[in-house]
């Protein structure tokens, strides 16, 4: 069949089939999002690939399937499709530039269930009890509530006390690495801006941020996300 044929083919194949490969397109979009959230909500990795990762291969495979047969068949043709996966992916990635993303939604879900009012107080009376005054210590398993041991994430890795007597108790306990970000809890009587203290210094004369979100959840707590 020669390349004239090609092209003939495509410009006369039915806009049933179009919308079918768009369909399949959005599909596999949105299944990429709701397993972004589901990473951060269960800590879902196979072979420290997140779930979403296939479906993502999948959706730009798709993508570039239903632009190239958009070119094949001429420029002008081209464009609406080039136009509509743009648009499709823009939507999907622009929360994450407001400060939202799909797998932080899931991220701040799993403290909003692992950390009820029960288990923070139960927190943080064992932090005062642990330490004196003025001291910091590092809690171990056996001092953490099991609930929060249960959940998918498991017990924290990272969790520092600082017991400050009349200002009450600085706890942080978090959760992740380098390779995925950090979340988890913070307990501070002082409130928390939403972006974080900012930090002057270093080679920009301005303000400076840590990347990290501080979302204000039950008796004098703050879910701490890093940005991703």
């Amino acid at each position: 069949m020669s390349s004239a044929d090609v092209r003939k083919e495509i410009r006369t194949m039915p806009r049933a089939a179009r919308r079918q490969l768009f369909a399949i397109l959005l599909l596999l979009v949105a299944s990429t999002l709701a397993a972004s959230y589901i990473n951060g909500r269960y800590a879902v990795f196979a072979f420290l690939f997140p779930l979403s990762f296939p479906f993502a291969l999948a959706s730009f495979a798709v993508a570039f399937h239903f632009i190239a047969k958009g070119c094949i068949s001429g420029l002008k043709q081209s464009l609406p499709r080039i136009g509509s996966v743009l648009a499709l992916f823009g939507l999907a990635v622009a929360p994450s530039y407001f400060g939202f993303s799909f797998y932080d939604a899931g991220l701040r879900d799993h403290v909003r269930s692992t950390f009820t009012a029960e288990v923070i107080d139960q927190l943080r009376k064992t932090a005062i009890q642990k330490i004196g005054q003025g001291e910091s210590a590092e809690l171990s398993d056996s001092d953490i509530p099991a609930a929060i041991g249960d959940s998918r994430w498991g017990f924290p890795h990272h969790r520092v006390t600082v017991y400050l007597g009349t200002e009450g108790v600085k706890l942080s306990l978090e959760w992740g690495g380098a390779l995925i970000g950090h979340h988890g809890i913070v307990f501070s009587d002082s409130p928390i801006p939403p972006k974080d203290f900012p930090v002057y210094g270093g080679d920009d004369p301005g303000p400076q941020w840590s990347g990290r979100t501080y979302t204000p959840w039950l008796h004098d707590t703050y879910i701490m996300v890093d940005i991703h």
